[in-house]
């Protein structure tokens, strides 16, 4: 038993016993049993808290590698994947007062080969052979043959000796044959049998009946002269362009031009679905970075090209391209399609 302790109240006298039970060493053993059950509840109550987080706090690092998995894959196919998967896109391009001998008559379009570390002579020559194999009538280059590397310009240019057409080959030159070196350029073409022209034009005739082909000077370092180039061609002729930067539909407003063919975006590289290209090095923007748009009486063809350029040789949903075109009278149909038309809109062949 414990000891029972008094204390004086007022006045001296005696207050109430208040018995405080010292506990005994059994009291003492349970005491402890009690705060040890405790303890194992509240560590099996904090694990268990602990376990339930444990999830959630690993979602965001099960989602972060996903998506560094994702982005890995896309780098992935860009880079080594999508500008090897070279298309051929066709278009049959009706034009009003076409002479029914020019009736079918195939274009095949080059554009932007970027002849360097990633685009290889031996990679050019197999597109020559698969564009020889089209049998096209007139073949067009639209420019940057190389990427500002001068030892590249002869490889180019005899790579492309092997093209093969009817009425021949015709090539402009792009910015990047300008900052390597323009003569150069332009002379392993000719030496390869291509026709280069800077604001010139040349007749393509079958028959007694004929067509023009201009050739425009680069917008960004040539002097384009679109007055000299069309010098000669009225509004009654038939008249096919190619120039490298698409902004030179810009200076045709009202001049006798039907279909001019351009390259230079190659298509914007990067295509984002629900945004489209990224960027665009043209005055006219990322919308036109690739396909047919009409401005006034002039539809322009921007075709994505065949190389990519040093420093970002990368493509995604913007795959290479070799442009075949099939010339078309205009009937009734074609007619009214064209006038309907919007001004710088998209529209298909």
């Amino acid at each position: 038993m414990g000891k029972i302790h008094r204390s004086l109240g007022e006045g001296g006298l005696e207050s109430p016993a208040r018995p405080t039970l010292e506990p005994s060493g059994q009291g003492q053993a349970n005491s402890l049993k009690r705060m040890s059950r405790q303890r194992a509840r509240e560590d099996r109550d904090s694990t268990a808290i602990h376990q339930r987080a444990k999830p959630r706090r690993g979602i965001p690092k099960a989602g972060a590698r996903l998506l560094l998995s994702a982005l890995l894959v896309a780098v992935g196919y860009s880079t080594l994947v999508e500008p090897g998967l070279m298309r051929v896109t066709e278009h049959e391009v009706r034009i009003s007062g076409l002479p029914s001998a020019f009736d079918g008559l195939k274009i095949v379009q080059l554009s932007d080969l970027h002849v360097d570390i990633w685009t290889r002579p031996k990679h050019v020559r197999r597109i020559v052979r698969r564009v020889n194999a089209m049998h096209p009538d007139v073949i067009v280059l639209t420019g940057d043959y190389v990427s500002r590397t001068e030892a590249n310009i002869g490889p180019a240019g005899d790579a492309l000796a092997g093209l093969k057409s009817k009425y021949g080959a015709y090539a402009v030159l792009g910015n990047h044959d300008y900052w390597t070196d323009a003569k150069l350029m332009a002379r392993a073409l000719r030496e390869s049998g291509i026709d280069v022209l800077f604001d010139e034009k040349r007749r393509i005739s079958i028959g007694r009946s004929s067509i023009w082909l201009v050739g425009f000077d680069d917008e960004w370092e040539g002097n384009p002269d679109y007055e000299k180039a069309l010098n000669g061609i009225s509004s009654n002729d038939i008249c096919i362009a190619i120039a490298h930067n698409p902004d030179a539909v810009l200076s045709l407003d009202g001049r006798p031009v039907n279909l001019l063919l351009t390259g230079h975006t190659h298509g914007g590289l990067i295509n984002i679905p629900g945004v489209g290209p990224l960027w665009s090095t043209t005055k006219l923007g990322p919308k036109y970075s690739s396909g047919l748009f009409r401005f006034g009486d002039t539809r322009m063809y921007v075709c994505r090209g065949v190389g990519t350029g040093t420093g970002y040789h990368i493509r995604f949903r913007c795959p290479p391209e070799i442009s075949v075109f099939t010339l078309r009278g205009a009937g009734p149909d074609a007619r009214r399609r064209i006038a309907d038309s919007q001004p710088g809109s998209p529209m298909s062949f």
